[in-house]
């Protein structure tokens, strides 16, 4: 296949696998991810830097740890969790923000129900939970991989890791209830199960 074709694969593999326009209520908190760490988030959890290492899904020394544990140069510490809140009306002129919206990450919605706290001087619309964060927690996981293959940023081969990523994601949460939404346009939601039997791509 070339390149258009395999874009083409992409797109309608998301388009015809869409289920139908979906609101998440009771989202207030934005968590930003790579495609290839995605699944696990979906299995454990979004996890601190400490539980992280606990779970053996990085491998840190004691002395690195140590260094980051110090929230003077680390804002989340080892412990912290760092989310992002959209729509604020009270952030100064020229304060940096975080946008969860970009189109190579996966965003993941997650409920107003834990405990987080502003923390703005990294971001005006940065947050901190104290812990790690259940996947009970996880309303959604968007992707914008529409979008992205429209983009001057699109990357073939960026594209096809991004997307048979995507399939192992709808594999891992086919026994949850964690939606999966294209929120290019609007956020349609997809099946699950229709991706996660998709064949994987390759060059």
């Amino acid at each position: 296949m070339n390149n258009e074709e395999i874009k083409n694969l992409i797109k309608n593999s998301i388009i015809f696998s869409s289920i139908d326009n979906l609101d998440i209520n009771n989202a207030k908190y934005h968590y930003n991810s790579s495609y290839k760490n995605a699944s696990n988030i979906c299995k454990y959890g979004i996890l601190s830097l400490k539980d992280l290492n606990k779970y053996g899904l990085r491998n840190d020394s004691e002395e690195t740890l140590k260094k980051l544990d110090d929230i003077s140069s680390h804002a989340n510490g080892i412990n912290l969790v760092s989310l992002s809140v959209v729509g604020l009306d009270d952030l100064y002129k020229d304060e940096l923000v975080y946008d969860p919206y970009e189109l190579d990450v996966v965003d993941f919605l997650v409920s107003n129900d834990i405990n987080a706290r502003r923390y703005s001087i990294n971001y005006g619309n940065e947050y901190l939970c104290n812990e790690s964060i259940s996947n009970k927690y996880i309303k959604s996981l968007d992707i914008r991989l529409l979008k992205y293959i429209q983009s001057n940023k699109c990357n073939l081969n960026d594209l096809i890791d991004y997307y048979n990523y995507l399939i192992d994601i709808s594999k891992t949460l086919l026994d949850t209830n964690i939606p999966i939404r294209e929120s290019s346009y609007d956020s349609i939601e997809l099946n699950k199960k229709v991706l996660a039997n998709k064949t994987y791509i390759k060059l």
